[in-house]
This record gives C-alpha cells, structure tokens and sequence, in this order.
C-alpha cells in the first residue's frame, strides 16, 4: 500500500525517516537523506512522492545487505566514530555565535572553554582518532574508487563530520601514492580529522547559511590553526607532524596563506596535502550559497593555481589520483543518459560508469554500465550532483552481494 507524500512530511535540513519511491515503486530518497531547501522538497512532491510499508523486494531487502562489509559500511562505522568523539567536545567550540561580536571576544571565549575542557577532558582522545584513520586506511585499501565516490555522492552526516572525513579520504590516497609510510600517512590523517576541531560549529553554521562570515568569523577562521593545537594539546596530542600539518595547512608557497605567510619548502609537504584535500572537499559539496562544484572544474581549478595552492608536482599527483572525472562525478553522455563515474578507467577521460536517467531525465529502474570509450557513450560534460536522486552505493559500486 503506498502513502502519498506531502510537503508537510519532510522537514528541510533533517534527514528523512523513511523511503521515498515513485508511483512505480522506484527508489528515489533514501532514509536519512537530508533536502536543503523547500524548492526541492516542492519539487520531489509535485512529481508523485510515495511512501509504502510494503517496500519492493529490491527495496525491502537493501538494509540487510548494507550491513554487511562494504566500503560504504566501514564509511558509516567511521562516521560514529567521529561523530561521537567530537560530540564530546563541541561544547568548547562555540555553539552560538552571535552576528556582531568583536574577535577579541570570541577568542578568549575560546580560550576560557579551553581551559575549562582541560580540567574534563575525554580520555584516550589521540588515540581514538587514531583508530579512526586506521579504520579510513582500511576503507581505502578495500577500494580506492568508492572512497573517491564517497567524498561526492556521500553527504547524510553534519557537514563538520562528514567534511574532515571525505579529507582524511583524499590525504590517505594521495599521502600513499606519494610514497609516505602508512605510520606517517596515519599522523596526516589524523591531522584532517582535526584541523577544524575548533571552530566546528562555525563551519557548520556558515556551511548552511547564505550569508558571507562577518569580520570577527573571519579573525577566528584565520587562526583557527592555532586554536585547534591550543585544544589538540589539552586533548592529550604529542605527535608532532600531526600538530604541524594542522598549522600549516592553510600556508600557500606564494606566501598568502595564514596563519604565518610561510612560503615555498618552508611549508611540510603532508600540510600540503591536507590542504588540497580540504579545498577539493569543501568545493565539491553544495553549501546555503551555491551548488557543489563538479570535481572536474575543481581539479581545474586546482590546475591553474598549481605553484601557488600547492608544489606543482603535489598538484599532478593529486589530479592523477582522482582522475579527470573522479568516481562519484554525475556526467551527460553522448545518447543523452545522466551517468554516474563508477570507477577510474585505463584511459583518464573513458572512465567506468553507470547510466541513471535515460535521456528525457526519467530515472532508470536498474543502472546501466556504459562503455564511455564507444562513441555513443563517451562523456559530453560533468555536470552538478542530482539533489533528488536516491544513490544506492553497494548496488551502484557492486556490493550488493557482497559477504
């Protein structure tokens, strides 16, 4: 039996709590989902939005395979993690900032909380983190490809969560195509995970708001660095290349980074890193003001820019490793299709995909691999993530059978 949907049933900006499917009992919003403005919710509702306690086969049965050992079910094990060691400490990180306040303000309301968190701080803290980038490593391993996918297509967490994962994702692939030693590669992922611990709530606020940061935010953003070692420190954090990547990991080779305006090697390669992971992240997720970037117009941009982001051979390596068009990425085929990059391919611009959406923009009930080397598959554009397609990521990267 199938429930109709209305506008009044879904609340934007909190994740669905139920199955979503069109008349003919197609998937198209997961629970958990979370729709970011009313337009869209309007939209998915005047289309036909069913609900159905008697779900299709297909759909019934999707929960139980997800929790067996996917990529994608590691993801979810990680985001826990991480989701629970930084409830343990947002109450430092300055839940509500009012609009107009000074900077000296906010800093030493920081500062007093920091202190206070000293005197009650969680226990076994850096050591938590680190189990967390072990789990990250493993993830990565396991399939390099879903956890590219992951850092587009994955978005059912709070921003600050979810971001410094998708970074430890990409400083991981990176940090391990460069060469450096998974000991090492666990110090520069355990810096993602953290370097925005301290403004947290910020970066979600701004995240989901239209409006540019005021002044003050501003101040606080430029030395969050050091406000995030000021925390690290009390949290229990000796590892020194960890406390270094986090410091440096806003400084430019040209010198017009923050906090010090270092420049060329002064700068650690792992900040580097971090700081390529960061800004690909953060461009490729829509936020209150925009759409997310396509990865390929971000790796451009990271292209032009190379010498003074990043070293240029550290911005090669790191286009290489996502490829023109990263998995995740949605792309227009030359038949019209709407396809979704599944995995890298043997030539940069053929990759791996599956078609979602025929060519009038219906979605397909099964996803269909398409051989983008023929001709009548071959890529026309990336273009934005469809906001309103549901994506099944073990069906989609083949996990659905997976033990």
């Amino acid at each position: 039996m199938q429930t109709t949907i209305n506008c009044g049933d879904i609340v934007q900006g909190k994740p669905l709590v139920f199955n979503c499917y069109d008349s003919n009992g197609v998937l198209l919003l997961r629970r958990g989902q979370v729709i970011g403005s009313e337009k869209q919710i309007a939209a998915l509702v005047a289309r036909g939005l069913f609900r159905s306690d008697t779900a299709p086969e297909a759909a019934r049965a999707e929960p139980a395979r997800e929790q067996k050992k996917t990529p994608f079910s590691l993801m979810e094990n990680c985001k826990d993690q991480v989701r629970g060691l930084f409830a343990k400490i947002k109450a430092c990180c300055g839940a509500d900032l009012p609009e107009h306040v000074s900077f000296h303000e906010l800093a030493a309301s920081y500062r007093e909380a920091l202190r206070e968190m000293g005197r009650n701080r969680p226990a076994d803290f850096p050591e938590q983190i680190i189990k967390v980038c072990q789990g990250i490593q493993v993830l990565c391993k396991i399939d390099e490809d879903a956890a590219i996918a992951a850092v587009h297509l994955d978005a059912v967490c709070r921003y600050g969560t979810i971001h410094a994962i998708h970074t430890a994702l990409l400083s991981e692939l990176v940090a391990s195509r460069l060469g450096v030693p998974p000991r090492e590669r666990l110090s520069i992922l355990a810096a993602a995970l953290t370097a925005n611990i301290s403004i947290i709530n910020l970066q979600e606020s701004l995240h989901a708001q239209d409006r540019e940061p005021t002044e003050a935010e501003k101040e606080l953003i430029r030395i969050h660095p050091q406000l995030s070692i000021e925390m690290l420190l009390e949290l229990g954090v000796k590892d020194d290349l960890w406390i270094q990547t986090i410091l440096q990991h806003h400084e430019k080779p040209d010198g017009n980074g923050y906090p010090c305006g270092l420049k060329g090697e002064a700068i650690a390669v792992s900040a580097q890193i971090l700081s390529l992971a960061d800004i690909y992240g953060a461009m490729v997720k829509p936020r209150g003001n925009r759409e997310g970037v396509p990865g390929k117009d971000v790796l451009r941009k990271i292209f032009m820019n190379r010498g003074a982001m990043a070293e240029d051979k550290l911005v090669q390596i790191f286009i290489k490793t996502l490829g023109i068009y990263p998995p995740g990425s949605f792309v227009k085929l030359e038949n019209g299709e709407t396809a979704i990059v599944t995995r890298r391919g043997t030539s940069p611009a053929a990759p791996k995909v599956k078609s979602v959406r025929d060519p009038l923009g219906m979605p397909l009930a099964y996803a269909n691999s398409r051989d983008t080397a023929q001709r009548v598959f071959a890529i026309c554009i990336g273009i934005p993530r469809d906001k309103l397609m549901a994506i099944n990521f073990n069906a989609l990267w083949d996990y659905s059978l997976a033990g």
